[in-house]
């Protein structure tokens, strides 16, 4: 157990709502104050099995004022092995992570968004950052090693209509785009699905407006082991015929030419130009890949766009070899990529249509095994 003693002189109610971590598991939280000054506070641990070096006594946005701190443990404890510090199955790697931001605005620094208060989502609570308004601003985190990451959930501030300036923001981990912030109510959090994409460095970024995060969780589970299947397209072992494809389309936008769904990159942000978008949205839109040679098609996997203006325009997308239809693909919340078995297909022409705006960011079109 560990015993607390705080002032007996004053003040004793200052440490209501602290909390204590040993090594990396959080033990106690909200602790009340005593009912007596010189009365100690006890957090029974005997029913735990916690290991740690490091014992953290934290206090949002008050005085912290402690007489004297007590670790009990068993003799078996002192003199024995010393065990490894306990690792929770499910843990939030971005805590107590080096951050960085564009600007600071007054004391809203950027390592209060991983402060791991999670319910404090007012900035005048001293757990949320703010930068000024300029023409790029972002948020960082280093993970400082690369994980495999199951989510990424961001919570915004709910003070006040400030919290709308979240919308249009990206998410990005490694550089790559991985989702768009669409606001839709200042409670809600913004919840990022990446199914155990592994990154190291987590980034967002908000053009020409304020950026402020009260909580961003990192989440990875230290039991997830990463199977062949789990493996992008991109990076399979095998060739991608579409990058040898003759490609066209019905039309295109803004200079977004189909010629990028087979360039190798699968940044899914339109605006950093390496997607494709079509014309007007009444139109029955299409991207062809004239392959190099007939083949049997064993599967076709598509990128779709990301970023907060057409997170959904995947919707109701169909993909075809020849004049087999694959599949009609269904958006999903932060679906990284749709992979759509072909059946061995023998094909020379691939193709992706839909009703309305079409636009994607990648296809990979591998050869049946």
């Amino acid at each position: 157990h560990i015993t607390i003693y705080g002032r007996s002189d004053c003040c004793s109610e200052r440490i209501q709502g602290a909390r204590i971590i040993v090594g990396r598991t959080q033990v106690a939280s909200n602790i009340q104050k005593p009912e007596k000054p010189a009365d100690a506070i006890k957090v029974d641990l005997s029913e735990k099995a916690v290991y740690g070096r490091k014992v953290a006594v934290e206090l949002l946005n008050n005085y912290l004022s402690l007489a004297e701190v007590e670790v009990w443990v068993a003799n078996d404890d002192v003199f024995g092995k010393e065990m490894p510090t306990v690792v929770p199955t499910w843990e939030n790697v971005a805590t107590r992570r080096p951050t960085k931001q564009s600007s600071t605005l007054a004391h809203y620094r950027s390592d209060r968004a991983i402060d791991n208060f999670p319910t404090k989502l007012n900035p005048g609570h001293g757990s949320c950052t703010h930068t000024n308004r300029e023409p790029i601003n972002f948020w960082e985190v280093d993970l400082e090693k690369e994980y495999y990451i199951d989510h990424i959930v961001v919570l915004g501030r709910n003070d006040n209509s400030h919290a709308k300036r979240i919308n249009q923001a990206t998410l990005l981990v490694d550089g790559r785009t991985v989702g768009g912030f669409v606001y839709k109510d200042q409670n809600e959090p913004f919840k990022f699905p990446l199914h155990g994409l592994k990154g190291r460095k987590v980034r967002i970024v908000r053009m020409n407006e304020y950026l402020t995060l009260c909580e961003v969780q990192v989440m990875v589970n230290h039991d997830y082991e990463p199977k062949e299947s789990d493996v992008e397209p991109i990076q399979k072992d095998q060739p991608n015929l579409a990058t040898s494809a003759k490609v066209s389309s019905s039309s295109t936008m803004y200079g977004a030419a189909a010629a990028r769904v087979s360039d190798g990159n699968v940044e899914s942000n339109l605006f950093r130009g390496s997607c494709f978008l079509s014309g007007a949205a009444q139109n029955n839109n299409w991207v062809k890949l004239e392959l190099a040679k007939e083949t049997k098609v064993g599967s076709v996997a598509i990128y779709p766009r990301l970023d907060y203006n057409a997170y959904d325009v995947i919707d109701g997308t169909e993909v075809r070899a020849a004049d087999h239809l694959c599949g009609l693909i269904s958006y999903k919340a932060g679906k990284l990529f749709y992979e759509l078995s072909c059946d061995g297909t023998t094909a020379s022409e691939i193709t992706i249509s839909k009703i309305g705006w079409l636009s994607f960011c990648e296809i990979v079109v591998n050869a049946a095994a």
